[in-house]
């Protein structure tokens, strides 16, 4: 009987120990660029210590059972204060870019083929185009275009309008979105669409040139 209560007691003890853990889940966002913050430290308010840092999805799982706020910490970011005492569950926690180091878009140089003129034509006599048809185009789009999980989890749809040009050697150059959906979306529409292998380039009196072509794709979660 001694031996039965010793054993209860150590049950009933280490059971209380793991009923004290909660753990929760956070995800850290960036609402206005669309993005899951990977890399962001977690750090506890009241000591700094460094709970852990996030995913490539954003997210980070710790009990919080022994801590009371916690502060968000990520090169770029404004740092945040987070009381998480009474979360229970799963939570996406925003934080906003530090407009004092704000990264600006570095500003490239037109691409210039050796030999060629640098004129880039808006009319051809014979448009630019993707392999043998527009079909291999589409194959090429579906094959290779990500829809962005920030997307998918916050229900975003729209088409992105791309102009880009088609140089003489059949390279793909300077993509931009003319009319866009979403952040995230027209980052994906721009990758898939900037890393495509060469095209066969418009002709002006059977010459190769360059040219620009315009695109529309469509994101959708139907």
């Amino acid at each position: 009987m001694k031996i039965l209560s010793t054993f209860l007691l150590c049950f009933t003890f280490t059971f209380s120990l793991f009923a004290e853990e909660e753990y929760i889940t956070l995800t850290i966002i960036d609402p206005i660029q669309e993005y899951y913050i990977d890399g962001a430290e977690i750090h506890e308010s009241s000591d700094n210590h460094l709970i852990g840092k996030t995913d490539i999805y954003g997210n980070i799982s710790f009990d919080k059972s022994k801590i009371q706020e916690i502060v968000i910490i990520k090169d770029g970011y404004l740092n945040r204060i987070y009381d998480i005492s009474k979360l229970k569950t799963t939570i996406e926690i925003s934080i906003e870019i530090d407009p004092s180091k704000k990264l600006y878009p570095v500003e490239t140089k037109e691409e210039i083929i050796p030999g060629t003129s640098n004129q880039i034509m808006s009319f051809v006599d014979e448009e630019a185009h993707y392999q043998n048809s527009h079909k291999d185009l589409m194959t090429y789009i579906q094959e290779n275009l990500v829809y962005p999980q920030y997307a998918i989890n916050h229900n975003i749809k729209g088409k992105v309008y791309l102009k880009f040009v088609v140089l003489a050697d059949g390279k793909v150059s300077q993509v931009k979105v003319i009319r866009g959906a979403s952040p995230c979306l027209d980052r994906e529409a721009v990758r898939v669409i900037s890393e495509m292998p060469n095209w066969v380039p418009g002709k002006m009196e059977g010459v190769n040139v360059a040219s620009y072509f315009q695109l529309p794709l469509n994101f959708s979660l139907e």
